[in-house]
């Protein structure tokens, strides 16, 4: 069985307002033969979605860390063979990246705008060769009542002052339907690598960039840059020996050998 990453908050009292468009993204995984990956929980919008999957007979995976344990809002309907625990918040997004084809965003805090924005990170840099072991995968926004405007307001400037390309901004759908946001994973095609140095102000100026940083250093130039690094080395010395003075000018007992700091190589 394959599976889709969910993203979303586990606040009681935003879950209300989105309660029935959750529901629907959980009938909808479900109806097409996928399971659930989320993050466990038992609480707001991810019991919501949770229940509505395990309710239509579908399968549920849970990633969890200690902490989410101890909390006690692990979601008791999921299978002890489906429950994964990492040691760290970065691992368990990680573990529930690798378990899914796809990820879908519902409205939340900073835990779902945490895992939206690594998640488009890693396809961004995966989208350069899209290799069978490091593919992009599809991801979709379920944007309820507008309430992701804001983020793609952002991104659209992030467009327009060049710190990003169209096509990074195509790789995420913004949709205000809950089965459009499903299928966009489902139906997903595949990506075709992007291989273009989006960061250089443009190919010709990159070209001259990159020939001048492969010629040798002059004599010149490895001199200044010697004597940089010495004067540098001198100058922290020299700081080292003031602080010194000073602190046991004040009377500074608990600061009063600076010959005992670890060397700086």
């Amino acid at each position: 069985m394959k599976f889709i990453c969910v993203f979303c908050g586990s606040s009681e009292q935003g879950a209300l307002k989105y309660a029935e468009i959750t529901k629907k993204i959980g009938q909808t995984i479900v109806a097409n033969g996928y399971g659930l990956v989320y993050g466990a929980g038992n609480v707001g919008l991810m019991k919501v979605l949770a229940d509505s999957v395990l309710e239509a007979g579908g399968e549920v995976i849970g990633v969890i860390t200690p902490e989410v344990r101890q909390l006690g809002v692990v979601h008791a309907g999921i299978k002890k063979e489906n429950l994964y625990e990492e040691q760290t918040y970065s691992a368990r997004k990680a573990r529930m990246a690798a378990l899914s084809v796809g990820f879908l965003a519902l409205p939340g805090g900073l835990g779902t705008l945490d895992e939206l924005t690594e998640v488009a990170i890693y396809n961004q840099f995966a989208g350069y060769k899209n290799t069978p072991d490091n593919p992009v995968k599809p991801c979709a926004i379920l944007n309820a009542d507008g309430f992701f405007d804001g983020l793609s307001n952002q991104l659209t400037r992030c467009r327009e002052e060049k710190f990003m390309t169209q096509k990074h901004l195509d790789m995420i759908l913004f949709t205000r339907d809950p089965i459009a946001a499903v299928m966009h994973i489902i139906q997903f095609k595949g990506y075709t690598p992007d291989d273009s140095r989006w960061w250089e102000a443009s190919n010709e100026k990159a070209k001259e960039k990159r020939d001048d940083s492969a010629k040798p250093i002059s004599a010149v130039s490895a001199f200044w840059n010697n004597k940089l690094l010495t004067l540098g080395s001198g100058a922290f010395k020299t700081g080292l020996f003031a602080f010194k003075m000073l602190t046991q000018k004040n009377g500074d007992a608990q600061i009063n050998n600076l010959s005992s700091m670890p060397k700086l190589s």
